[in-house]
């Protein structure tokens, strides 16, 4: 053997090399995103955790240039715009029906198909879709270029970079397996449209289409309200008596009298019944139950052990199966005289 040949790598070293570079990428990414979702976010200075999105931000990019260097990334086909919006929308609404029938199969009338969130004064509702949709560009460019040709990389396969990076997609977000299993779905679904189209445009109106069908479509006890790491854990406790049907109840009558109850725990409603506890008692049950409150009603809530009783009992007197029984009555009487007339 001579001294060119022990010199010279072999084929095995050479791969491994190439592999190296972007499972770093791939390490570095994903566990700086972790530690944001599961420490910074809580625990973490505002600082610190803009310098983890620039940090995130620089090593995609670079990891864009070494790949545009190297030309080692495989170019999607660019699709024109007619094929590219009719393809993602046709896909889109195959994954929405998917979720409507999930919704109907694991969900209730009391926990499915609201879009409370969306009822939102103009500006704020505005906010919102640019928040979302700053949100849906962010999760696409990361997806279709970063993530998946680093998969692709590490692989040297089409079909099994696309299933490692839809897998690590849905693993992001966690805890929900529920999610876990939507965003893995719908990721192997957007990869294989980019490399079809190559237009992220309509990926990421499907993204928002998706994402809004999901968070109103399907339970929350499920979903964790589309929310991840410590954001979501944080509210876990709530989300577990979601489980009992009574809860779900009470909870879609709170958020038909929303309004209701924004009201009557106002400081505003406090004062004017006397700005005692005993007349905001008194009041709630004249305005809300429609009858008068004796002394030891009032004593009753009095004691109660409640964390905050001016929010509290307005959400009770708005969630009891009373009010529900009372707002029928009240629905049956107008539709009574509105025939007589």
């Amino acid at each position: 053997m001579d001294a060119a040949s022990i010199a010279r790598p072999d084929g095995a070293s050479i791969r491994t090399r190439e592999r190296l570079r972007p499972a770093l990428e791939l390490f570095a990414v994903v566990g700086m995103l972790e530690a944001e979702l599961w420490f910074l976010r809580a625990h973490g200075p505002a600082w610190l955790n803009v310098l983890v999105y620039g940090s995130i931000v620089a090593t995609l990019w670079l990891s864009h240039e070494r790949r545009r260097k190297a030309r080692t990334e495989d170019a999607p086909t660019v699709a024109s715009p007619v094929r590219a919006w009719g393809e993602v929308l046709g896909a889109t609404l195959v994954l929405s029906a998917m979720l409507v029938v999930a919704a109907w199969l694991v969900g209730d009338s009391s926990e499915t198909f609201e879009f409370v969130f969306l009822d939102k004064p103009l500006p704020k509702l505005m906010a919102w879709l640019v928040g979302k949709f700053v949100a849906a560009l962010g999760q696409q460019l990361a997806l279709q270029l970063f993530l998946w040709p680093v998969c692709r990389e590490l692989t040297r396969s089409r079909a099994g970079g696309t299933i490692l990076a839809a897998m690590i997609f849905g693993l992001i977000h966690l805890p929900s397996p529920a999610l876990v299993a939507i965003t893995t779905l719908s990721g192997t679904v957007w990869i294989i449209l980019y490399q079809r189209t190559g237009r992220l445009a309509p990926l990421i109106v499907s993204h928002m289409i998706l994402a809004t069908l999901a968070h109103g479509g399907l339970p929350e006890r499920l979903t964790y309200d589309m929310r991840v790491g410590l954001s979501a854990t944080a509210d876990l406790k709530r989300f577990e008596t979601l489980k009992d049907p009574k809860i779900r109840k009470a909870n879609r009558r709170l958020k038909e009298n929303r309004a209701s109850l924004i009201y009557y725990s106002s400081d505003d409603y406090y004062r004017a019944q006397g700005g005692t506890f005993a007349g905001f008692v008194r009041g709630l049950f004249r305005d809300i139950l429609d009858r008068p409150a004796n002394d030891s009603d009032v004593e009753f809530w009095r004691t109660r052990n409640l964390a905050n009783p001016r929010a509290d009992i307005p959400s009770m007197f708005l969630a009891s199966d009373e009010y529900a029984q009372l707002q029928e009555r009240r629905k049956a009487d107008a539709e009574k005289s509105s025939l007589r007339r």
